[in-house]
C-alpha cells in the first residue's frame, strides 16, 4: 500500500520540480567580482542572457548591514540588516539584455559597512511570481 503512495508522491515532486526548470532563470552578471568596491559616480551595467524570455521585469537595488545587528526577542536572536529596497525601474525588458546604473550611494549607506545587490523580480504567463536575487553584493565608495 505504502509504494504507490510513495511513487505518487515522488511523481508530484519531479513535476513540480521540472515545472520550476523550464522556467530557466537568466544569469545575471556585473562583470565584477563579489564584495567588489564601486566608486559613485561610475556606470555599473548589469547584464543577463534573455533565454527567449520576451517580458518585462522589476529591477529593486537593495542595501543591506554586512554584519546583522543582533537582538533578543524573548530567548531567539534576531538578526537585523537593516535593509532598504530601492526600486530602479518597474519595467524592464528582458530583450535588452542590460542596464546601466549611475552609481550613487543610497542613504549615506557606503563603505564596508553595507553591502548593494540588484533584485529581480518578474512574472511568467503561468500566472505565478518569481524573485531571483540576480547578482553578487558590491559595496559602494562615496567620490
Amino acid at each position: 500500500m505504502r509504494l504507490p503512495i510513495i511513487s505518487t508522491l515522488l511523481a508530484g515532486v519531479a513535476e513540480i520540480v521540472l515545472a520550476e526548470a523550464a522556467i530557466g532563470y537568466p544569469e545575471w552578471t556585473l562583470g565584477l567580482p563579489s564584495n567588489s568596491y564601486v566608486n559613485e559616480g561610475t556606470d555599473l551595467v548589469v547584464t543577463w542572457d534573455s533565454d527567449g524570455e520576451t517580458g518585462t521585469f522589476r529591477l529593486t537595488l537593495e542595501t543591506h548591514l554586512t554584519v546583522p545587528i543582533i537582538r533578543k526577542d524573548g530567548m531567539n536572536d534576531v538578526y537585523d540588516f537593516q535593509q532598504i529596497y530601492h526600486v530602479l525601474s518597474e519595467s524592464v525588458n528582458f530583450a535588452d539584455g542590460n542596464y546601466t546604473w549611475p552609481v550613487e550611494v543610497v542613504d549615506g549607506r557606503e563603505g564596508e559597512t553595507y553591502l548593494y545587490v540588484f533584485d529581480v523580480a518578474y512574472d511568467y504567463s503561468d500566472g505565478h511570481y518569481h524573485s531571483y536575487t540576480g547578482t553578487l553584493n558590491f559595496h559602494v565608495q562615496a567620490s
